[in-house]
């Protein structure tokens, strides 16, 4: 009997699979490439390509909404911390003023009060009131008033169209300097009192009256102060009512009814009392008063 061959050894295909080894391989390949393909196409229509019919698209709703959000915090911060910086820079601002503006008290730089002189008008002692600034800077346009005298506290007007600025006049104002003493006379008669009147212990003698001053940051300041005479010590005493805020009178009504200047009627108004850091330059400056010239000496 001849021996049988096997399909393998005649080179012949088995029916169970391909015919070949090099057939099976192109089918994978192109199994792959085709595989391949899709998700090519499913990656493309996820960035950009418009998704085929079907398909489910992606929503950026949600994202839109955190951003949108985010911002509204972001903004909402911005302007708390806006507000928070323009009130430190008010707040550091006013306390520098505070720190560095002038403060006139009543009394000397060692607590005395007033004084009597030997100085006499119709025989009575003149009286000495003491002033100090103990602040860091200069008290501007200060002034004493005694109650009993007439007197007008400081007042400036604007005359609206004309290129300066006129203050009421008051007699006696000066710069106060730092750390300086400024000594108050009293020379009215009848505001003074004879040398028996002081030592008789059953009368009452006080002294009241403010003064009233600006500081470098255009601040008006005005204040009451109140004295009375000790027959027992022969010295001046704080009273009751001092340090208390000045009761401002309003200044005079005619002074708004305007002013003429070179045939026109100017308005008027009044500002601040004290000269503001921002304000200009353009004071108008008094008429000087004739003086007699002096006689030449021989």
């Amino acid at each position: 009997m001849g021996r049988k061959t096997t399909p393998l050894e005649n080179n012949q295909p088995r029916p169970d699979r391909p015919d070949n080894i090099t057939g099976r391989h192109e089918d994978q390949s192109a199994h792959i490439t085709h595989s391949s393909c899709r998700a090519s196409e499913t990656h493309g229509s996820a960035i950009g390509n418009p998704p085929s019919y079907g398909e489910r698209q992606p929503t950026e709703a949600p994202f839109q909404k955190v951003i949108a959000i985010f911002t509204v915090i972001l903004g909402f911060s911005a302007l708390v911390t806006n507000f928070q910086t323009c009130r430190a820079l008010h707040e550091g601002r006013d306390s520098a003023h505070a720190a560095q503006r002038a403060y006139v008290a009543f009394g000397s730089k060692t607590g005395q009060l007033a004084e009597t002189t030997n100085q006499q008008i119709e025989n009575k002692p003149i009286i000495v009131l003491h002033f100090f600034n103990a602040g860091q800077t200069t008290a501007r346009q200060f002034i004493v008033h005694i109650y009993g005298s007439q007197f007008t506290h400081i007042h400036r007007y604007k005359f609206e169209g004309m290129p300066w600025t006129e203050g009421q006049a008051t007699p006696g104002e000066m710069d106060l300097a730092v750390q300086a003493e400024h000594l108050e006379s009293i020379t009215d008669p009848k505001l003074l009192r004879t040398e028996k009147q002081l030592a008789d212990p059953k009368a009452t003698f006080v002294i009241r009256g403010e003064f009233e001053y600006c500081d470098i940051f255009g601040s008006y300041h005005c204040q009451q102060f109140s004295t009375r005479y000790s027959p027992l010590t022969g010295k001046f005493d704080p009273f009751l009512g001092a340090d208390l805020a000045c009761l401002i009178e309003q200044p005079d009504p005619r002074v708004f009814e305007g002013a003429e200047y070179e045939g026109k009627w100017f308005k008027v108004k009044e500002i601040e009392p004290c000269k503001q850091p921002s304000e200009p330059e353009y004071y108008r400056q008094p008429t000087p008063s004739p003086q007699a010239s002096p006689k030449p000496t021989k």
